[in-house]
């Protein structure tokens, strides 16, 4: 992920600003090529010209492109987006709770060090487009950690729910205080209906869509965005509307 951003580009306050994070530990590697083409046609919708924008991601894609104006990096973003997902059927195990925790926890921090550095941005327009299958476990709005401690800073590397819990609240707290909408992308239902596992019986796979797919929907809500998960075109024109 970038280390800094460059002033000097975030310097005109009257530009949008637009964040485009892909969570490629929570996509699906057989969706890579519908990943590419969504990239584009949100990009296409989204980034006029003279529009910053800065491409992160959290896994082997290995995105981490600083704040520019140049189109030229979306061309080779998408070159870079690959899908690294756990499927479904392994998330749902038991013996895979510890990996499933540990890559939420990754997704978490890269968003929260991201949104930390857009508070230095001056623009006042700033739109962080979050694209994911979402995560297993429960998420309310309005959540809150019972410390006053920054999860983000706490030690160990064990990753239970109330501590990623707490990082996703401290996550849209940092939102609000960069000035930061988020607006979450479920590109799974995008090109028709989803294919669910053969292995999978159909309770287990409806909680793990149902339970996925709001824990995205909590993270963008909480900022005042929202989840395309459907019509994407006619969310794209909102999400533009919103910002500019």
């Amino acid at each position: 992920m970038p280390t800094r951003w460059s002033l000097n580009e975030a310097g005109s306050a009257a530009a949008n600003l637009w964040l485009i994070f892909i969570d490629d530990l929570h996509l699906d590697f057989r969706a890579t090529g519908h990943l590419k083409d969504l990239f584009k046609q949100i990009t296409d919708a989204l980034v006029r010209e003279g529009d910053l924008f800065a491409i992160v991601s959290t896994g082997p894609s290995s995105i981490a492109i600083d704040l520019t104006r140049d189109r030229g990096r979306l061309t080779q973003a998408v070159g870079q987006i690959t899908g690294a997902a756990l499927k479904p059927s392994d998330i749902l195990q038991p013996v895979t709770n510890q990996e499933v925790r540990y890559r939420a926890h990754v997704t978490f921090s890269t968003a929260y060090s991201v949104m930390k550095m857009l508070a230095l941005a001056p623009n006042k327009r700033k739109a962080f487009i979050y694209i994911s299958n979402g995560y297993y476990f429960d998420l309310w709005p309005g959540a809150s950690s019972s410390s006053r401690e920054n999860p983000f800073l706490a030690g160990g590397n064990e990753y239970g729910l109330e501590r990623l819990r707490a990082e996703v609240a401290e996550l849209t707290r940092q939102a609000a205080r960069s000035n930061v909408t988020i607006f979450g992308i479920d590109p799974r239902a995008l090109s028709g209906p989803p294919t669910i596992e053969p292995s999978m019986k159909d309770a287990a796979w409806q909680e793990y869509w149902t339970t996925t797919r709001k824990s995205l929907q909590v993270i963008s809500e909480e900022t005042g965005g929202h989840v395309i998960q459907d019509d994407v075109d006619e969310n794209l024109k909102q999400i533009a509307s919103a910002v500019r």
